[in-house]
């Protein structure tokens, strides 16, 4: 039984050796973590928030017709110079069955007003020349006269227009769509045959064509909630066109709305800013476009990767070398951050290593 203990001893001693030794060899020839080091560099260092949106022009109007019927002739097409007064299209008058019997309606009445008032006026014509009424009394006849007169060419010009869309003697023809602006025609709300409605105080009537001056336009794009406390107007922009490839525009922020809207959920805010555009670049109305607002900026200053920067609740540090791969932790205080790289403002100068987090090897 001794020799069976002794020899279950020294086997257990064996592989205990053997485990021991491999233990060990395997712990001094596991390689060491190595940490990369990087040293503070002049940068400038740019904040900014993103706004998208799109390119629209300060002037743009709905030409309308004041007559209502049909579009008979159009004149200009789609993205023409137009000049204020310009012709733009011909409307056929159609008249409205109730607007010409009460315009019919209107014309009688008014004749008939000015008849009783010039049965008035002869009557007491002799009574005035035989001195039995005063002069005043008199002339009020001849105004009441003049009155009636007007109010039946008025009512004659409301049936001529119904019927033709014009007045005798008169070089406004309503019938007649002209552009209210100079510009661009973007585009057409009724083609040849189409039929509209007058604008009114009733009704906004049929949009005929679009007019919009492309000489003076600006961005017009949305923030989220989260950056508009950051804006002020004046601010500088860089707008990129996504149609107008290889060029930035340089833009001022104009407005900010006060009050936010929904959009999918979130609340955002729309911008404005005026844009610097070259004579040699054409604009199209409805262009998008992103703008890239500088919030603020640091020109040359000492910086460093900002994944490198430990921030905890009561300090921040970075880990700096003081031995081969030996770090230890400098607090610092830093500056401007664009998200990438950090300003360092104190704490550590250009003799320092600073450990790049998670590149050990």
């Amino acid at each position: 039984m001794k020799n069976l203990f002794y020899g279950f001893l020294f086997a257990v001693l064996i592989f205990g050796s053997i485990w021991f030794a491999k233990y060990f060899y395997s712990k001094n020839n596991t390689p060491q973590i190595t940490f990369q080091t990087e040293k503070l560099q002049k940068r400038s260092i740019y904040k900014k928030t993103m706004a998208t949106g799109t390119i629209k022009p300060r002037k743009e109007v709905n030409v309308k017709s004041s007559v209502s019927g049909i579009v008979d002739k159009i004149y200009v097409g789609t993205g023409s110079l137009v000049k204020k007064g310009d012709l733009l299209a011909k409307v056929k008058i159609i008249p409205n069955t109730q607007s010409l019997t009460m315009a019919k309606s209107s014309v009688k009445k008014a004749d008939l007003n000015l008849d009783n008032a010039l049965l008035d006026l002869n009557r007491n014509k002799s009574l005035f020349e035989k001195g039995i009424i005063p002069k005043m009394e008199y002339d009020g006849y001849l105004f009441n006269v003049s009155v009636r007169q007007q109010e039946l060419d008025e009512a004659k010009q409301n049936l001529e227009v119904i019927r033709t869309g014009s007045v005798k003697n008169s070089k406004e023809v309503l019938s007649n769509i002209r552009a209210t602006i100079s510009g661009t025609v973007l585009g057409f709300g009724a083609l040849v045959g189409d039929q509209i409605t007058e604008a009114n105080t009733f009704s906004e009537g049929t949009t005929i064509a679009t007019v919009a001056d492309m000489g003076s336009v600006y961005f017009s794009g949305k923030v989220d909630e989260s950056e508009v406390g950051k804006l002020k107007e004046g601010l500088p922009i860089i707008l990129k066109i996504g149609a107008i490839e290889d060029k930035e525009f340089e833009a001022v922020l104009e407005f900010i709305a006060p009050k936010g809207e929904d959009d999918e959920g979130t609340v955002k805010f729309s911008v404005q800013a005026s844009i610097d555009i070259p004579d040699s670049v054409e604009i199209r109305a409805g262009y998008s476009a992103n703008a890239e607002v500088l919030l603020n900026q640091r020109e040359n200053v000492f910086s460093i990767s900002e994944a490198n920067v430990v921030f905890t609740s009561d300090s921040t540090y970075v880990e700096v070398e003081t031995d081969t791969q030996v770090f230890e932790k400098k607090l610092v205080k830093t500056g401007l951050s664009d998200g990438l790289f950090i300003e360092i403002v104190s704490g550590i100068d250009t003799t320092y290593n600073i450990k790049v987090r998670n590149s050990g090897m």
